[in-house]
Parts: structure tokens; sequence; C-alpha cells
């Protein structure tokens, strides 16, 4: 039977929770977007905050497949804890190891580059 692969990203940040909420719910719908190999696409992202934890489902698409990606963003003062639940079928078209570390290089350059505006700012 194959199994969901289960991924932990956490990042580190300095803004403080509301604006690092700003960020991720900027970032959430193209996290995985960058990684797919064409044809794949994402599609259909649902996403929905309770406090400081967004919840989303999307699905990683080929023409008439369709495979569900679910998972939670919970943002803390002082990091960011990502929580993606991957369909087994995924991992045979991405490694797991890409997709942690360019899931992890996306939020990091969203957050230093909304360091970077404020710095700009003021």
């Amino acid at each position: 039977m194959l199994r969901w692969r289960q991924m932990r990203i956490t990042v580190p940040h300095s803004h403080g929770r509301e604006e690092a909420a700003r960020t991720v719910e900027d970032t959430v719908s193209d996290l995985l977007q960058a990684e797919l190999p064409r044809p794949f696409h994402m599609t259909g992202m649902r996403k929905q905050w309770s406090d400081s934890k967004l919840q989303f489902q999307t699905a990683v698409a080929m023409g008439p497949l369709r495979m569900p990606v679910r998972g939670t963003i919970q943002v803390h003062d002082t990091e960011v804890v990502i929580d993606i639940e991957l369909p087994p079928l995924l991992s045979k078209f991405i490694p797991e190891e890409r997709l942690k570390e360019a899931v992890e290089a996306r939020i990091r350059k969203r957050l230093a580059e909304k360091a970077g505006g404020k710095e700009n700012q003021g």
C-alpha cells in the first residue's frame, strides 16, 4: 500500500506574526508550482485561516490526472512551520528532497524580500 509522504519545513523569520502571515498568504498559491516538471501544474487551490494556521488544499494535475496535495502552515512569532502531505505518486516525478529545498528557498526568498522592502521604506 502506498503511503502519503509527510514533509515538514521550518523557516525562521523576524517579521512578527502578522507580516509573516501576509507573506505566507501571498506565497502559498505558487509554493510548489516552480518545481513541477511539465506538463504538471497546480489547480484548485483552497485555503482557510484559523488563528495563525493556514490550511490549504490543491491538486497537482496532468491532463485528467489529479493528485491532491494538502497541508498547513503555522505562523509563529519567529518561525513558519509548513507541513505538506504529498501523494505517493508525486514522488515518482519529483524527488522529495528537491521539493523540500525548493519550498524552503521560496519562503525564505519571500520573507527576505519583505524585509528588504521594509528597510527601504524607513
